[in-house]
């Protein structure tokens, strides 16, 4: 099916108008993956600008990456209904996940 990414994002969109205001999308100015408004060139621009900073300084920078594209793969679903319930999330969307 060639269209399942538009279809997808679609649909998530249209979840997001109806609870959005629920979901608490809040996050760090620092964070860019995720984000609305944000892109990997906001990432890099604010590396470069880092390392130009410290490099006139002479220090030395050490950098860290971690890989947690797994860790979303594991989600308690029972929880997940909860956190939703508690939240008074409509049937209908609880329904649908």
């Amino acid at each position: 099916m060639p269209y399942s990414p538009v279809i997808s994002k679609l649909f998530e969109l249209v979840l997001i108008e109806m609870v959005g205001d629920k979901l608490g999308l809040t996050s760090s100015y620092l964070q860019f993956g995720f984000t609305s408004k944000s892109s990997y060139n906001q990432a890099i621009f604010t590396l470069r600008m880092l390392v130009k900073h410290y490099c006139s300084y002479d220090s030395t920078l050490t950098f860290g990456a971690l890989d947690i594209s797994k860790a979303f793969d594991r989600v308690n679903f029972y929880c997940l209904m909860n956190v939703l319930m508690a939240r008074r999330f409509p049937r209908s969307f609880i329904g649908i996940m």
